[in-house]
């Protein structure tokens, strides 16, 4: 899933736009919307700065201006929002695991210790808030 905030795109006159090369009909709004919510966290710059980079506010006021566009006045399934984040990131992590695979010993051992300081906290941390919401979920709000 390659949706991410490189295929946004604003007009002249102010409305936002995404060009996604791989939609799919009939796939889950989440599986898109959760690539596009963690694409400013997963970046290199954001990892390397574990977090540093795009702070929990900046973080927390993206995620609301993005839900709020894809959802409107609905409140969204946050428990489903949040595993799909959770899954999104996990896969973010294999893509560079996989990208450590080429580097030479020494920088894939640091790199892959790094870099997986950081997913797994993420991912830690979007199952700790889908567990949380899924608390809370009333059957009647999935079906």
């Amino acid at each position: 899933n390659d949706f991410h905030l490189g295929n946004i795109f604003v007009t002249p006159d102010g409305k936002v736009g995404a060009l996604d090369p791989n939609w799919k009909d009939g796939g889950a709004i989440y599986e898109d919307l959760a690539s596009l919510l963690i694409d400013p966290i997963t970046g290199k710059g954001q990892v390397f700065f574990q977090g540093l980079a795009f702070r929990r506010s900046q973080r927390e006021r993206f995620e609301r201006a993005v839900l709020h566009g894809y959802f409107g006045k609905t409140v969204p399934v946050y428990s489903l929002v949040h595993f799909y984040c959770a899954w999104t990131t996990l896969e973010k992590w294999r893509i560079n695991e996989e990208r450590l695979r080429s580097a030479p010993h020494v920088v894939r051992r640091v790199g892959s210790l790094f870099i997986g300081v950081y997913f797994r906290r993420l991912v830690r941390s979007y199952l700790n808030l889908g567990l949380m919401s899924s608390s809370t979920l009333n059957v009647s709000e999935v079906c």
